[in-house]
């Protein structure tokens, strides 16, 4: 009898979940695209800012490496002074 009363207990949960599903699936389903969405967005922009900071390194490198920037030259701006 201890069996019947344990698979019982799933009937209804089981009987919900199916009751709810409709309703539930559709907003799962576009929660989840739009955060793969979201993520590929976030992976593009993150590449063109590593482009941008390589462009930037490359400049200053080329900038001392020909003598027209000096290393001593750049101010640096402590965080919160802006």
């Amino acid at each position: 009898m201890a069996n019947i009363s344990l698979k019982s207990g799933y009937v209804v949960p089981f009987l919900a979940g199916l009751a709810v599903a409709p309703f539930v699936k559709p907003r799962l389903r576009f929660a989840v695209k739009t955060s793969v969405e979201v993520a590929l967005q976030v992976k593009t922009v993150a590449a063109g800012a590593a482009e941008e900071l390589q462009d930037i390194v490359a400049e200053a490198s080329a900038g001392t490496a020909t003598g027209t920037v000096k290393p001593s030259s750049v101010t640096v701006i402590p965080p919160g002074t802006l």
